[in-house]
């Protein structure tokens, strides 16, 4: 099941029971994720700067007990982008829409995070990036537009390999922390 962080923020009586919950979430592959989950998604939250969705096994919001099972979870933001001089003015006006402005800017939906807790054996990386899709296809594009998404990651094979089968196209690498920034037309 996935729930909104804010959600739980309001279902719990305060914060601390929630982070400590969140705290519970480990990532030994990127630490940078886990970081986020445990240090800023409740921040971020609360300041509207993005949103965050937990992937919860079902029976852990039924229980008498205030703990989560945490499975997953995904950020979700708006990105501009800086576009390189090297990206083709037809995959600028497809980014852009029926125009090229003055410019290289564009803004879509980021999603800024997405990982697995180390706890769970399943594999939920389609599943927990389709669910990221279908929020922004069905609830944010439909009430206020947008045309891609954005997802920035290490050069890693596995991972770009991860994203491409799920229809990310690489657009270009950002040049200032040499990560890959792959879109997907929504």
């Amino acid at each position: 099941m996935i729930v909104q962080l804010r959600d739980l923020a309001d279902a719990y009586d305060n914060d601390e029971l929630l982070q400590a919950e969140l705290m519970k979430f480990t990532c030994t592959r990127n630490p940078d994720v886990e970081y986020f989950l445990h240090q800023k998604a409740l921040i971020f939250e609360k300041t509207h700067k993005s949103r965050t969705y937990i992937a919860v096994n079902e029976t852990s919001l039924t229980s008498e007990s205030s703990e989560l099972d945490i499975i997953g979870y995904f950020a979700l933001s708006l990105k501009h982008l800086n576009l390189d001089d090297t990206i083709s003015k037809t995959k600028q006006k497809e980014l852009h829409g029926l125009f090229v402005p003055y410019g290289n800017v564009v803004v879509g939906y980021l999603i800024g995070q997405l990982a697995k807790n180390d706890t769970h054996k399943a594999t939920i990386g389609p599943q927990l990036l389709n669910a990221a899709l279908d929020i922004l296809r069905d609830q944010v594009q439909r009430v206020i537009g947008g045309r891609f998404v954005l997802i920035e990651c290490a050069q890693h094979e596995k991972l770009l390999h991860f994203y491409q089968q799920n229809g990310f196209k690489i657009l270009q690498i950002d040049t200032a922390d040499d990560m890959a920034q792959l879109v997907h037309r929504l």
